[in-house]
């Protein structure tokens, strides 16, 4: 029985799936095809000549241009993707070496040149620095008179680097490490903003030479470069050098007269220098350095023999009378008899004076502090000579 119950069991499953699946392909369903058909752009590139090429004379040399623009329409940029811009790759040849057409790339003819357009594409469509149109300027040279000759320019265009654009491919990233190389350079120079800004503008008139992949003219602006930037370089070190004198100088306060003349010659000297080096006249700004440093030398050598003659007194005569006054109205008013109050008031105020001049603390209170010390001082001192002067007088009148 229960091996019956279990067929039994097995055949109810077979027919409900059966039937399960009856229902599920008898299920209504809609197939529809969407048809997509694309066409290819016809043509890259227009081409131009402004030249009528008729009645020339033999042996001279006329000039013209190739205009070559961008022919791919607008629709074709939208839906791209993963795109920032498309290139257009254009090489012009001749027909063969004795032709009578010739390029010139630099100052060489040569028969076979190369160009590029590019779209920089901005919401589909060709924006700020696309280049879509070149002008390709060429030569021709008939040598008999009285014939026709005929000849053409091969002009071909391609989206993939052909091989005349291979080895100038690989140039150009060459090329574009020595460009980064002198952009580090000039950053760490002590030049002006206006040198500055016309190097960078230099650098980036190659850096379009090299997105171009006009790798002559840029090893040409690449050598003008590097001649400037040896320049730049030169001017930097000595702007340097006169910046570190000028930073001494200015350091150097409280100076005796004979000091500061000095002081005031070595600064004319280094606007001398300074003069030189923008005219350019490095060999002269260098002499002007040396004579600023012989003089600073002096000028340090000055300070220092004034510092062992007068320890405590190693700045200007102001600070010297200042600084031994104080000293004598402390001792004064120590020795007098004085009321309380103007003793305290005339000991505090002198030895202040003393103590900013031993420890030279004047800065606290500015330039010029001094002055105001010794018209304080001239004061007191006024004051105590009158009160002994007085004291004499009474003493005198005491004896007689």
């Amino acid at each position: 029985m229960k091996f019956e119950s279990i067929i039994s069991v097995l055949v109810c499953l077979l027919f409900i799936s059966s039937f399960c699946s009856s229902l599920v392909f008898a299920q209504d369903y809609e197939e529809q095809n969407l048809s997509i058909s694309v066409s290819s752009i016809g043509k890259l590139i227009d081409l131009s000549t402004p030249l009528n090429l008729s009645d020339l004379i033999p042996y001279k040399e006329y000039s013209s241009k190739i205009v070559v623009e961008w022919a791919i329409p607008e629709n074709a940029l939208r839906g791209l993707k993963g795109a920032d811009d498309v290139v257009i790759f254009v090489a012009l040849q001749t027909s063969n070496e004795s032709s009578f057409i010739s390029f010139k790339e630099g100052d060489q003819p040569v028969t076979g040149i190369t160009t590029l357009l590019r779209c920089k594409i901005t919401n589909g469509t060709c924006g700020e620095g696309s280049e879509l149109r070149k002008e390709i300027e060429y030569s021709i040279t008939i040598n008999k008179l009285g014939e026709n000759f005929n000849d053409a320019i091969k002009v071909r265009a391609s989206l993939m680097p052909t091989e005349e654009f291979v080895k100038k491919i690989s140039e150009s990233i060459e090329l574009n490490n020595s460009l980064k190389s002198l952009s580090d350079a000039v950053k760490v120079l002590n030049i002006s903003d206006a040198d500055r800004y016309i190097f960078n503008a230099d650098l980036q008139k190659v850096q379009a030479s090299l997105e171009d992949l006009d790798t002559e003219t840029a090893k040409t602006k690449l050598m003008e470069l590097n001649s400037t930037l040896e320049t730049l370089t030169k001017k930097s070190n000595l702007l340097t050098n006169i910046t570190e004198i000028e930073q001494e100088l200015k350091a150097k306060t409280n100076l005796t007269k004979e000091e500061a003349d000095l002081a005031t010659e070595i600064s004319q000297i280094l606007v001398d220098a300074r003069n030189a080096v923008e005219e350019p006249d490095f060999n002269k700004a260098e002499l002007y350095i040396s004579l600023a440093r012989n003089k600073l030398d002096i000028l340090n050598q000055m300070i220092i023999e004034r510092g062992k003659m007068l320890p405590f007194c190693d700045k200007d005569m102001t600070y010297c009378l200042t600084l031994g006054l104080a000293i004598i109205i402390f001792v004064m008013a120590l020795i007098m008899n004085l009321k309380k109050g103007e003793k305290i008031v005339i000991l505090v105020f002198s030895a202040l004076i003393i103590v900013l001049g031993i420890l030279k603390l004047e800065h606290l209170f500015g330039n010029g502090v001094y002055t105001i010390f010794l018209i304080v001082e001239a004061i007191f001192i006024a004051i105590l000579i009158s009160m002994l002067l007085r004291r004499k007088k009474r003493v005198e009148r005491g004896e007689r």
